[in-house]
């Protein structure tokens, strides 16, 4: 299914309807008053490189291009969101699936055996040669690597890295991460007193054989360390505990893992907002700021230990997610408006409190992915398209920009406190160049959303934001649905009128509205413009001097 004309022909008749007042259901200003500079080092540089991919290891099969022949769906979409950016894709392959396999075979003809399994997560595959030439068909991709850790096989863990730097090529690994997951190894991979100083001893022990195995030297910052499943307050999460040690700064302080620090290139943890239960909704559980800098807190005491290290290393969150599935199709969760309205706010909040990098994960059977490809499960055949929360990275990698330095700050709203509103100021050489707004209220039409009746209830925040003296105008873009929050990428979703969900389905976006309404504009007033933000949408302010 694709997004269809007569709802791009309602996305387009809101848009001049809203313009004039005749629609939407507008309530009170709220006030955002950003500083017009930042000074340098007040807010932490953000990596160009920051909007990341991650798949897991039996799927990258598939978004790669099965049977040697490259996926030109996948390569497109990658492309898409780096070209924001103008900067190299960092994809990081591996977690439970590869971490959990038998390891390589280097006689194996087969790329994976075994070759079509169903689940979500498999365990127990083996990788052949094959496997890892697939990786060229992301010619301008550099790759985090996992290595296999959880069986403990030392000897084959060797071979796969010795084999993966030659058939990949040791220039396109950008770094290599040693297991995955490691603090929920206590009980099942390791002994149930197994520790965090238990992990950083033979952590040590095993990268330094890699190091030399691959003529590396005790300075060579190769190493993505820990590699924690989240870090959170969420005790739905299968590794909550009120007083967790595994954390960053206890695995680096406390277990002596701070020593390494010469070779170690980042630090990561994973990330899900929740995991899906009978009482999972999008409004009080993807879509929802406060969830968010909850949920996120320990991430940004791990952000901040780290970046004041005397040899900073950067925090990487190498496998990111709106929620962990139950078992089931989630994909009205995950797969909707909502669920990329939360990857985009997700991931501005992070660059805001210092995170360097983020790897959103995509799998052959997530729904939370960024795009599926073509795959069939018993239950549910895949096939090439783009779901909803690529529209909140792509939104994410263009709010970073191509023009240089750039710093993101949360900005304070006045006038209002909610759950479901955020914004973002972005600066560029220290100058405020853009304005990001959230709108998470939940609002739904998809009762009637081939309907202009079906928005008219659909209300609009007025969002006045204090600009430097030097802008006379601003353009804005927003990301929408006219269908609303619990809309299907297929079901209007654009982001500043572009859609990736058209009829020719390959990965490229395709302009689906007017110029008009694709970018509109506003012009100052006292130092002031006004932006109409509705439920279930964000917007991107472009100031112009």
């Amino acid at each position: 299914m694709y997004i269809t004309a007569a709802v791009v022909i309602l996305s387009c008749a809101l848009y001049a309807a809203a313009e004039q007042g005749a629609v939407t259901t507008s309530i009170g200003a709220i006030t955002v008053s950003p500083t017009p500079s930042l000074p340098t080092g007040t807010v932490p540089t953000v990596d160009p490189a920051f909007a990341g991919f991650a798949f897991e290891a039996r799927s990258f099969w598939y978004y790669a291009g099965p049977d040697g022949k490259p996926n030109k769906f996948s390569q497109n979409l990658v492309q898409a969101i780096t070209n924001k950016t103008k900067t190299t894709p960092i994809i990081r392959v591996g977690g439970t699936s590869l971490d959990n396999s038998f390891g390589y075979d280097p006689n194996q003809e087969e790329p994976i055996i075994p070759p079509n399994s169903t689940s979500g997560i498999p365990r127990d595959l083996t990788f052949g040669p094959s496997y890892l030439s697939a990786f060229a068909n992301f010619p301008e991709a550099r790759y985090i690597l996992d290595v296999p850790f959880a069986k403990e096989n030392h000897s084959n863990s060797l071979l796969f890295i010795e084999e993966a730097s030659r058939i990949i090529g040791s220039e396109k690994i950008f770094a290599i991460e040693l297991g995955n997951e490691v603090n929920l190894y206590p009980g099942g991979n390791r002994p149930g007193d197994w520790n965090i100083s238990d992990y950083v001893s033979q952590w040590t022990k095993w990268t330094s054989d890699i190091d030399k195995s691959l003529n590396m030297t005790d300075k060579t910052k190769i190493w993505q360390a820990a590699a924690i499943s989240a870090m959170t307050t969420n005790s739905l999460l299968p590794n909550f505990k009120p007083n967790n040690p595994w954390e960053i700064p206890s695995i680096f302080d406390q277990a002596g893992l701070v020593k390494e620090a010469p070779r170690i290139k980042s630090a990561s943890i994973h990330y899900y907002q929740t995991k899906v239960d009978e009482n999972t909704t999008l409004q009080s559980d993807i879509m929802n700021h406060t969830a968010i800098t909850v949920g996120s807190k320990k991430i940004s005491e791990a952000a901040s230990y780290l970046n004041n290290l005397n040899d900073r290393i950067p925090l990487a969150l190498a496998e990111v997610g709106s929620s962990l599935g139950n078992g089931s199709s989630n994909a009205n969760l995950q797969a909707v408006l909502g669920s990329a309205l939360w990857q985009a706010d997700f991931m501005l909040q992070q660059m805001s409190i210092g995170v360097n990098k983020i790897n959103s994960q995509s799998g052959v059977v997530f729904d939370f992915s960024l795009w599926s490809v073509n795959f069939s499960t018993p239950s549910q055949p895949r096939n090439d398209s783009v779901l909803a929360p690529f529209y909140g990275q792509i939104f994410a990698a263009e709010f970073i920009g191509s023009r240089g330095s750039v710093q993101v700050k949360e900005l304070e709203l006045k006038g209002v406190e909610s759950d479901v509103l955020s914004a973002y100021g972005s600066y560029e050489s220290g100058k405020l160049a853009k304005v990001a707004v959230v709108n998470m209220q939940f609002w739904s039409g998809k009762s009637d959303c081939s309907s202009s009746q079906s928005s008219s209830s659909r209300p609009v925040q007025n969002v006045v934001i204090s600009v430097p003296a030097n802008v006379k105008s601003a353009q804005f873009k927003t990301l929408t649905s006219p269908c609303g929050a619990d809309a299907y990428a297929n079901e209007g979703i654009t982001w500043g009128g572009m859609s990736w969900n058209t009829d020719e389905n390959d990965g490229v976006g395709k302009q689906v509205m007017s110029d008009h309404e694709s970018v509109r504009s506003v012009l100052a007033t006292n130092r002031t413009i006004r932006v109409p933000v509705a439920a279930s949408e964000a917007v991107m302010i472009y100031l112009e001097e």
